[in-house]
């Protein structure tokens, strides 16, 4: 084998331990950790560069940069760039930097977003740049070339999308010579470059200036976001593609990372309690028409707020006795009462052995969920931190200071072993928000009622989920609150009152049936408060046909136009996975109810505002989360992160 090739091999297989040179994530709020790169931005004013909150890749912030025909650096070139880091290089020396990068549309004119330069001396030397521009047909195409500005050759490109994020990596190996240098590119994961170039200069200092570059001026307006920008001296830090899990055995992951040899991690299997001598004091007769969480008493194991989680109860290990002395006589299955093996709830029988006012006590074995972390720790460690056992929503695992989270392995009840669908790595961190467009009409009139300071009467109408009497903090978790918050935030002069109807276990048509007088009839409670916007939530709508909503939505439609009152309907979340008719929560992007394909198509039709919640938790899966540990209930009561998923659909609308 030649010894350039020997050599290039070594240099690309070979790991080493991982430093992180410089971050800026913009979780600061502001754009303090580019405060000390030595670089000067360009430009970098209020009107052109804020840190924003409602388009993020990861954490709570990203920032955004807008040029503008007026954003002069001199007579040839427009300048909107922070100064970023600097390396110093060396022939041979290499460098590792990733970020995340989105456009809320396709770009209008050329902009190099991305570049790396010599400083002096001898000169100022642009040696490799990224950049956009317009191509046939209203597409934006990425592109990578080295030279100034890409002179020398575009050596990657590729069509870009607006309106999702964009992860970009690069592997630099410096050398003046064409044959010793190399670049690896990667974007959204993938290796999409891997080429021996010329990469630098005579300079021994390189800065780089993300932003927006132009040469010449141009008269367009664009707008790019970044996030998570990370300097390093090993592939393994710079998030160039997603983590993926494996099974490595019953209760083993292998968790690979680009650019280090993957790792097993062992998880514990499912811890099982074992209860006895459970007292409860009094038991219902058994109502097999009920529920299965409400067909007699729940035992305290599997509890979950008002209802019980399914499938935690070892039925084959319950036992009732009539005192708490393991001697104490056996009541009999079948004949002194009934057990919901699914649901963990019991209740006594006609003619059993069982009085009304009688205590029993309950020896049983249950499992409990758990949301397990696999994380890279501040030391560039791999582990597994175990999340808390419940019976229900398992919180996520508490993270150490300087974790960073990687995915999450669920165990959901008492399984034999691990298998793919508990395997949950992260492959996006954000919801991928569609590209801004022009606002729906509707939509349209409401904004320039908020941004005029007028009062906007808003009613959120809808079943227990709308209620949320379940939720520790109602006032400020619920979704239409959550709603409410945000688009005072983004409209500071508006004047928003938000009213609540809602009616735990019902739906439209209980609404609609009510009659005068009563405490949820539709003309006195919804019509009548005569509101400027009616914003629906009915998940327990879900039986409803799409000819069905069409049938009853239609009448709604017309009772709301007649009062003038605009109207958002949102589609509801995901449920508990058996009503969903799913076998796995990976991979469930799209949702299988007619109901919700129903309000789709009548929403299209009519011209009503969709704010479809379905679509984003139909991504949880791709975040990490399985949807069923949001359910506080086990079945279908979304906790705050779930309520946010519906004011997030409904913010996408005011964008």
């Amino acid at each position: 084998m030649p010894l350039r090739s020997l050599l290039l091999l070594l240099w690309l297989a070979a790991p080493a331990a991982g430093r992180v040179l410089f971050r800026a994530d913009f979780e600061t709020g502001d754009l303090s950790q580019w405060a000390a790169t030595g670089t000067r931005g360009q430009n970098a004013t209020p009107r052109n560069v804020q840190v924003v909150s409602d388009i993020v890749h990861e954490g709570r912030y990203a920032v955004r940069m807008t040029i503008h025909p007026d954003d002069v650096f001199n007579d040839r070139q427009l300048r909107v760039q922070l100064g970023g880091p600097r390396v110093t290089v060396e022939e041979g020396s290499e460098t590792y930097l990733g970020f995340s990068l989105y456009m809320p549309a396709a770009a209008k004119d050329r902009d190099n977003f991305f570049y790396w330069e010599g400083n002096p001396p001898p000169r100022y030397n642009n040696v490799m740049t990224w950049w956009v521009e317009p191509g046939a047909g209203g597409a934006t195409f990425i592109k990578y070339g080295t030279g100034n500005l890409g002179r020398n050759g575009t050596h990657w490109q590729a069509e870009f999308t607006p309106g999702q994020w964009h992860r970009l990596a690069m592997h630099i190996r410096w050398s003046e010579d064409e044959t010793k240098g190399h670049v690896r590119l990667w974007f959204d994961g993938q290796l999409v470059l891997d080429q021996a170039l010329k990469t630098k200069g005579p300079e021994a200092v390189y800065f780089c200036q993300p932003g927006i570059h132009r040469s010449t001026h141009r008269p367009s307006v664009d707008t790019i976001y970044f996030d998570n920008f990370i300097l390093a001296d090993t592939l393994a830090e710079i998030e160039a593609a997603p983590t993926t899990f494996a099974l490595a055995g019953d209760w083993a992951v292998r968790v690979s990372r680009p650019g280090v040899p993957a790792e097993t991690l062992a998880v514990a299997p499912p811890l099982i309690r074992s209860v006895t001598a459970e007292r409860h004091d009094a038991l219902p007769v058994f109502n097999p028409q009920a529920g299965g969480w409400a067909r007699g008493a729940r035992l305290v194991g599997v509890r979950s707020q008002e209802t019980t989680s399914a499938y935690l109860l070892d039925p084959a290990s319950f036992a009732l006795r009539a005192g708490p002395a393991p001697d104490a006589a056996l009541f009999t299955a079948g004949v002194d009462y009934e057990l919901d093996p699914v649901w963990g709830t019991f209740g006594r029988l006609a003619g059993g052995r069982i009085g009304a006012e009688q205590p029993v006590y309950a020896t049983y074995r249950h499992a409990e969920m758990r949301l397990d972390a696999v994380v890279l720790t501040a030391a560039g460690r791999l582990a597994l931190r175990p999340g808390p056992p419940r019976a229900a929503a398992p919180a996520p695992a508490p993270l150490a200071p300087g974790d960073r989270l990687l995915g999450n392995v669920f165990v959901p009840r008492a399984i034999e072993r691990l298998t793919a669908d508990h395997l949950f790595p992260i492959l996006e961190t954000a919801y991928p928000e569609p590209p801004r467009g022009e606002r729906h009409p509707v939509i349209a009139r409401l904004v320039r009622r908020l941004e005029a300071g007028e009062t906007l009467r808003i009613l959120a109408w809808g079943d227990s989920v709308t209620d949320a009497g379940y939720l520790p903090d109602r006032a400020t978790q619920r979704w239409q609150e959550q709603f409410a918050a945000r688009l005072r935030q983004q409209f500071p002069r508006a004047r928003i009152e938000m009213i609540t109807e809602a009616w735990g276990g019902r739906n439209t048509s209980s609404y609609l049936a009510e009659p005068p007088g009563s405490a949820h009839n539709y003309q006195e409670k919804v019509l009548a408060l005569k509101p400027d916007l009616i914003i629906s939530e009915f998940v327990n709508d879900s039986s409803l046909t799409p000819a069905r909503v069409e049938e009853r939505y239609s009448k709604l439609l017309a009772d709301f136009e007649a009062i003038g009152a605009a109207w958002i309907i949102l589609t509801p979340h995901y449920v508990q996975p058996q009503r969903m008719d799913f076998t796995r929560e990976r991979e469930i992007d799209a949702d299988p109810r007619p109901y919700v394909a129903g309000l789709r198509q009548f929403t299209a039709r009519h011209g009503v505002p969709l704010a479809d919640a379905s679509l984003r938790y139909g991504r949880l899966w791709r975040q990490g989360i399985p949807y069923s540990t949001l359910l506080l209930n086990a079945i279908n009561h979304p906790d705050a992160h779930g309520m946010r998923l519906f004011a997030d659909a409904l913010m996408a609308l005011f964008r």
